[in-house]
């Protein structure tokens, strides 16, 4: 699993995404909490294109991974939250 957050990761998320088109995100939109949790698939038009929330991704928690069960096991266990699954994706 990946973690990227910071202005810092943004190139690095992206890298990722892109080279993992079959792969998973973890999306937080409450940031420190990280209580309300998204899961995509990386082909998500939610997680491509260009940024909701300004110029780069990662203002926003992204933990991807290529297994799914992983992201929603890490999400129960270190987060102690149950991520919601895309509507758009079907994740």
């Amino acid at each position: 699993m990946e973690i990227f957050h910071g202005a810092h990761r943004h190139d690095a998320y992206v890298a990722w995404r892109d080279s993992h088109p079959d792969g998973f995100i973890l999306h937080s939109n409450d940031y420190p909490t990280n209580t309300k949790l998204m899961l995509h698939r990386t082909s998500c038009f939610n997680m491509t294109g260009p940024p909701a929330s300004g110029d780069i991704w990662t203002n926003y928690p992204k933990w991807c991974s290529s297994n799914r069960d992983d992201l929603l096991a890490f999400a129960r266990k270190e987060l102690s939250a149950v991520a919601a699954q895309c509507a758009h994706c079907q994740s």
